[in-house]
């Protein structure tokens, strides 16, 4: 009877442990996500449905600014990523472009843009005014 007890206290112990680690592993992803990549597009996904998206990750140049992580897998893309550390509305998240960016015209075409990659929906305008899909290449 105890050897049964054990043998099952075994692997939940396991299973605990390992659903412990992966929360751990997404610590810098906002709570309740974790960290995914896959050719070139980084998210922090919600835990338990699927793909859907957090927030959108960026490609790291150098160093990540103040409020994102830096996020790398150790196989498949292993690409560096800075992350949001918290869940913004997509507004949010392009807004400072608006001003970031000049001149005008390119600020509101890369907001936009910003906005499609971050909905998963629309276009994005190329800067040579052609509108291609949202993550195909200009």
């Amino acid at each position: 009877m105890m050897n049964s007890r054990l043998s099952l206290l075994g692997p939940r112990a396991l299973l605990s442990a390992l659903l412990c680690l992966g929360a751990t592993s997404a610590d810098a992803c906002p709570p309740g996500t974790i960290f995914s990549a896959y050719n070139g597009n980084g998210i922090c996904a919600y835990i338990g449905q699927g793909k859907k998206k957090a927030v959108q990750c960026s490609h790291m140049v150098n160093s990540c600014p103040a409020g994102t992580t830096h996020e790398h897998k150790k196989s498949g893309d292993t690409a560096d990523y800075c992350c949001p550390v918290v869940v913004q509305t997509c507004d949010d998240q392009c807004a400072p472009l608006k001003t970031a960016v000049s001149p005008a015209t390119e600020a509101a075409r890369v907001y936009s843009n910003c906005i499609s990659l971050c909905t998963g929906r629309g276009s994005q305008i190329c800067p040579d005014g052609r509108r291609v899909g949202i993550r195909a290449k200009c």
